[in-house]
């Protein structure tokens, strides 16, 4: 589309827009204080601008369309004032247009140095003259208004003005004695050659600095620059120094300082490498960074994810002395935590004693408690109350509840023991010795856990105190679930469904109306029956559980998808039929910088499988010679990636392999390659021919020509293969 259908398609919106708002009513306001701030402080400036700048812009904005579209910036209105204003740099085209009499246009541009800032804006020779340019400081000062200038073949309203380095708003509006609406222009500034900044943003420090130890797992790296800047369109990634593996991360800009942190917590006590592909960054002149990396290690797993809770089981304990000792499992969250460990104490050491393999032994009658806290110094803990009573002699039996149990495969339960005593009293009893009769159906662990492995039915028994109780298991096929898709990625506000089915026998069923479903971060998205909507930023599991088994759909929600820039890693693919598959990634940066990687949720498409083929995870394998492209779709958002496939000629043959010829004639050779993958193509054109006498006949591009009589060779060479063909001239 050229730039003035483009311009007057978005504007005639906009128009549509401004003429329902109350900000149309303000906007004619200030225009009319504009223009007589104009009548009252212009005067004819000594404007010397270069002509051939003039006459470029006017010649552009006659184009029906832009030479390269990354040499323009474009208007986003509404920018009628300085907190809306458009950013814009220095040396670009910037194309606009106005969507009503009163519009006013509005422009930051940042002057890095000191020197003369020239602004030239053009709408065509027979608008010019009604178009207004304004210079004004970060408080709406006016520092310099537009004079028309004429060349002898164009013209364009100019500004010239000597600045010193700081932030500059330019103003652009018609006066309405013609009509610029939907009329575009074209605006750039510009600095004298002398002053223009052209010296990348350098690096000056990074903390944690290069190569340090003992660095956080999670920590924020900072990269602090010569000068403020931008965030650019180079790659910056975190990878293992050993394996290669990326990392991800996000990045974002503060004032002159980048700002990198891995998403999560990278491995302890590992090797890895920050690095800063050319145009990480830019400064506001639009200047590129220069590659840098470095690399450091991080340090003991302590500085991780901290423990924020314990639990232990059994949570309390009531034993005889002499009874055997009594396991204790402990479980932290999350599950994820950096540093497991965990110490413990105990109240009374003369009551139990405890293991470090947490096997607690009953020594005396008494009570204690057992206090669990994480290594890595958290704020959490865990107790455990035990009771000890003196050896009893009045035991009368023991009983398993529940006396029948039925598990899924898969399933556990835990089965709990009571003590019957003369006195008809009962209390629960711990200590017991557990046995399964078959533990390749189902095990019994020292507390009574029951875990279900294979269909059958086994007999569980506990004997305590000479005392035996038995109870029944009986282990079914159950169900096995599968979550499609098996995870997600999504954008706020996004709503989509998982299916959940069911194989029961053999049969597989939809049962994700009938699972139960729950999400461990509703902050960040919430399900119900399957419907999962994105609310924020950030990670989260779902679990969808059914008779017994469960399934965890991992879930990643981004920015919004309008707010997301698409790219690839590599951005063009070259590969060889026969060498080894390439790795796609896929990379998506929200508009705060930080880049995530998105590989797995996106969906792609060979443009020709004839030459190459993609699967669902972005790996890339050569098929034939060719170049096609990869189309790679990601929620609304859709990219091409080049590709060109090359291959390695294994053999040749030439015909004739020999010819005889007269005095004066000519032959041809042709010479056909062979591929590795069975492929053959005519490489005449890719050949080079030598002759052994050229008295005899010369050779060119494989043309034979006869010169004398006797015999000659012609040797013919494509890369580092070789033929030869006789010819004998009579």
């Amino acid at each position: 589309m050229s730039v003035k259908k483009w311009s007057i398609c978005l504007f005639t919106v906009i128009l549509g827009l401004f003429l329902v708002s109350p900000a149309f009513a303000d906007e004619k306001s200030d225009y009319e204080k504009l223009i007589k701030q104009r009548s009252a402080q212009q005067s004819v400036a000594e404007v010397t601008p270069d002509t051939a700048q003039v006459e470029n812009l006017s010649k552009a904005v006659k184009q029906k369309a832009p030479a390269a579209s990354s040499d323009y910036i474009y208007e986003s209105e509404p920018n009628y004032n300085i907190s809306l204003a458009d950013d814009i740099v220095l040396n670009k085209y910037v194309s606009g247009s106005f969507s009503t009499n009163y519009d006013l246009d509005y422009y930051r541009v940042n002057v890095p140095t000191s020197g003369n800032l020239t602004v030239i804006a053009t709408a065509g020779s027979d608008l010019n003259s009604h178009l207004i340019l304004q210079l004004v400081d970060g408080d709406d000062n006016s520092l310099a208004w537009g004079s028309l200038v004429t060349t002898s073949t164009s013209s364009g309203q100019v500004i010239s003005k000597t600045l010193s380095p700081g932030t500059y708003y330019i103003v652009l509006f018609g006066d309405t004695s013609a009509s610029l609406v939907n009329k575009p222009y074209l605006m750039e500034a510009l600095m004298d050659s002398s002053s223009s900044d052209t010296t990348p943003p350098a690096v000056q420090s990074v903390d944690p600095p290069k190569w340090s130890t003992n660095v956080k797992v999670n920590q924020t790296h900072t990269i602090t620059y010569s000068e403020p800047i931008k965030r650019g369109t180079g790659l910056v990634s975190i990878w293992n120094y050993n394996t290669y593996e990326d990392f991800p991360t996000s990045a974002a800009v503060n004032g002159n300082t980048l700002l990198v942190t891995p998403v999560g917590n990278l491995k302890a006590n590992t090797k890895y490498m920050l690095s800063l592909k050319k145009g990480a960054v830019t400064d506001q002149s639009g200047n590129q960074s220069d590659e840098f990396y470095y690399s450091f290690t991080t340090g003991a797993s302590s500085d991780g994810i901290p423990v924020t809770a314990i639990s232990v089981s059994p949570s309390s304990l009531s034993l005889n002395v002499g009874d055997s000792p009594q396991q204790l499992q402990v479980t932290v969250s999350p599950s994820n935590a950096t540093n497991q460990n965990i110490n413990y104490t105990v109240s009374n050491p003369n009551v139990v004693s405890v293991t470090p393999d947490l096997m607690v032994t009953p020594l005396a009658a008494g009570t204690a408690t057992i206090t669990f806290t994480p290594q890595d110094g958290s704020n959490c803990s865990a107790v455990v109350n035990v009771a000890v009573s003196a050896k009893s002699s009045n035991l009368t039996s023991i009983v398993i509840a529940p006396f029948n149990v039925s598990l899924n495969v898969g399933g556990t339960t835990q089965l709990t023991l009571t003590g019957k005593y003369q006195d008809g009293t009962t209390k629960p009893v711990t200590g017991a010795s557990w046995t399964s009769s078959d533990n390749k159906i189902a095990r019994v662990d020292s507390n009574g856990n029951v875990t279900a492995l294979k269909t059958g039915t086994v007999v569980v028994s506990a004997l305590y105190q000479g005392k035996l109780a038995t109870c029944t298991v009986t282990v079914k096929a159950g169900s096995s679930l599968t979550a499609t898709p098996s995870s997600l990625t999504m954008s706020v506000g996004e709503t989509t469904s998982v299916k959940l089915t069911a194989q029961v026998n053999g049969v597989v069923q939809d049962v994700t109306e009938n699972a139960d479903w729950s999400s461990d971060n509703n902050g960040v998205v919430v399900v119900s029956e399957g419907n999962v909507t994105a609310i924020a930023e950030g990670y989260a599991n779902i679990t969808a559980s059914y008779q017994g088994s469960q399934v965890l759909i991992p879930v990643t929600v981004n920015a919004t998808a309008s707010d997301i820039t698409l790219s690839t890693n590599p951005e063009e693919l070259n590969i060889q039929v026969g060498g080894k598959a390439q790795q796609l990634k896929v990379l998506a940066t929200d508009e705060t910088g930080r880049i995530t990687e998105v590989t797995k949720s996106c969906t792609f498409e060979s443009g020709d499988e004839d030459v190459v083929t993609i699967d669902k995870n972005g790996k890339v394998t050569a098929v034939a010679r060719g170049e096609t492209s990869i189309a790679v779709y990601y929620e609304d958002q859709e990219i091409d990636v080049p590709v060109t496939v090359t291959a390695t000629v294994k053999s040749i043959s030439v015909n004739p392999a020999s010819v005889t010829l007269a005095v004066g004639d000519t032959a041809e050779i042709s010479v056909t390659g062979y591929y590795a993958n069975k492929e053959e193509a005519d490489v005449t054109d890719e050949a080079k021919f030598s002759t052994s006498n050229k008295k005899v006949c010369t050779v060119e591009d494989g043309v034979i020509c006869a010169v004398g009589k006797g015999t000659a060779k012609i040797t013919v060479t494509v890369g580092k293969l070789k033929k030869n063909v006789t010819v004998k001239v009579k």
